[in-house]
Protein backbone atom coordinates (compact mmCIF):
# COMPACT_ATOMS: atom_id res chain seq x y z
CA UNK A 1 0.00 0.00 0.00
CA UNK A 2 2.53 2.23 0.86
CA UNK A 3 4.67 1.94 -2.44
CA UNK A 4 1.44 2.57 -4.37
CA UNK A 5 1.17 5.85 -2.64
CA UNK A 6 4.80 6.65 -3.45
CA UNK A 7 4.27 5.38 -6.91
CA UNK A 8 1.04 7.57 -7.39
CA UNK A 9 2.79 10.37 -6.09
CA UNK A 10 5.91 10.35 -8.57
CA UNK A 11 3.93 10.32 -11.00
CA UNK A 12 1.50 12.91 -10.30
CA UNK A 13 4.41 15.31 -9.92
CA UNK A 14 6.03 13.78 -12.98
CA UNK A 15 3.20 14.43 -15.14
CA UNK A 16 2.21 17.43 -13.96
CA UNK A 17 5.21 19.58 -15.84
CA UNK A 18 3.78 20.20 -19.43
CA UNK A 19 6.84 19.70 -21.04
CA UNK A 20 7.33 15.86 -19.18
CA UNK A 21 3.46 15.22 -20.08
CA UNK A 22 4.72 15.79 -23.71
CA UNK A 23 7.49 13.89 -23.51
CA UNK A 24 4.75 10.98 -22.34
CA UNK A 25 2.53 11.96 -25.19
CA UNK A 26 5.05 11.98 -28.09
CA UNK A 27 5.72 8.46 -26.54
CA UNK A 28 2.70 7.21 -26.65
CA UNK A 29 2.60 8.14 -30.62
CA UNK A 30 6.06 7.09 -31.22
CA UNK A 31 7.04 4.25 -29.29
CA UNK A 32 10.42 5.17 -28.58
CA UNK A 33 12.52 8.49 -28.54
CA UNK A 34 16.49 8.85 -27.67
CA UNK A 35 17.34 11.42 -26.02
CA UNK A 36 17.89 14.12 -28.99
CA UNK A 37 14.45 13.84 -30.18
CA UNK A 38 13.21 15.17 -26.85
CA UNK A 39 15.41 18.02 -27.07
CA UNK A 40 13.89 19.07 -30.44
CA UNK A 41 10.47 17.92 -29.31
CA UNK A 42 10.70 20.79 -26.44
CA UNK A 43 13.49 23.25 -26.96
CA UNK A 44 15.72 23.02 -23.56
CA UNK A 45 19.08 22.31 -23.35
CA UNK A 46 19.96 18.76 -22.80
CA UNK A 47 20.74 18.85 -19.09
CA UNK A 48 17.55 20.31 -18.67
CA UNK A 49 16.14 17.43 -21.25
CA UNK A 50 18.19 14.73 -19.03
CA UNK A 51 16.60 15.73 -15.67
CA UNK A 52 13.18 15.54 -17.03
CA UNK A 53 14.03 12.27 -18.62
CA UNK A 54 15.35 11.02 -15.18
CA UNK A 55 12.03 12.35 -13.44
CA UNK A 56 9.97 10.73 -15.34
CA UNK A 57 12.31 7.52 -15.08
CA UNK A 58 11.89 8.13 -11.97
CA UNK A 59 8.42 7.90 -11.47
CA UNK A 60 8.41 4.71 -13.38
CA UNK A 61 6.24 5.90 -16.35
CA UNK A 62 8.99 5.67 -18.86
CA UNK A 63 11.77 3.43 -19.04
CA UNK A 64 15.14 4.01 -20.25
CA UNK A 65 17.78 1.54 -22.33
CA UNK A 66 21.48 2.11 -23.53
CA UNK A 67 22.63 1.13 -27.10
CA UNK A 68 26.22 2.17 -27.00
CA UNK A 69 26.40 5.82 -26.40
CA UNK A 70 22.76 6.37 -27.01
CA UNK A 71 19.85 6.42 -24.59
CA UNK A 72 16.20 5.09 -25.87
CA UNK A 73 13.13 5.72 -23.54
CA UNK A 74 9.69 4.62 -24.24
CA UNK A 75 6.76 4.14 -22.42
CA UNK A 76 6.35 2.01 -19.45
CA UNK A 77 2.78 0.74 -20.68
CA UNK A 78 2.24 -1.35 -17.43
CA UNK A 79 2.56 1.30 -14.92
CA UNK A 80 1.06 4.03 -17.10
CA UNK A 81 -2.08 1.93 -16.87
CA UNK A 82 -1.18 0.86 -13.19
CA UNK A 83 -1.36 4.68 -12.57
CA UNK A 84 -4.80 5.09 -14.35
CA UNK A 85 -6.40 2.64 -12.44
CA UNK A 86 -5.19 3.92 -9.38
CA UNK A 87 -6.04 7.21 -9.68
CA UNK A 88 -9.30 6.54 -11.76
CA UNK A 89 -12.21 8.98 -10.24
CA UNK A 90 -9.44 10.43 -8.48
CA UNK A 91 -7.75 12.84 -11.16
CA UNK A 92 -9.15 16.65 -11.57
CA UNK A 93 -7.93 17.80 -14.31
CA UNK A 94 -7.72 22.07 -14.85
CA UNK A 95 -6.84 21.12 -18.47
CA UNK A 96 -9.72 19.51 -20.90
CA UNK A 97 -6.55 18.31 -23.22
CA UNK A 98 -4.79 15.96 -20.30
CA UNK A 99 -8.26 14.69 -19.34
CA UNK A 100 -9.08 13.94 -22.63
CA UNK A 101 -5.18 12.71 -23.19
CA UNK A 102 -5.66 10.22 -20.38
CA UNK A 103 -9.22 9.03 -21.30
CA UNK A 104 -8.57 8.19 -24.46
CA UNK A 105 -5.20 6.30 -23.10
CA UNK A 106 -7.27 4.41 -20.57
CA UNK A 107 -9.48 3.58 -23.67
CA UNK A 108 -7.62 2.41 -25.96
CA UNK A 109 -4.68 0.80 -24.41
Amino acid sequence: MKSDKKFIEKAMNAIADPCRLSIIEELNRKGQMCCSDVKLLTGLSQPTCSHHIKLLTDSRLIECRKEGRNHFISLNKDNFKKYLYKTQGRIYCKSSKLFKYFHNFHKHK
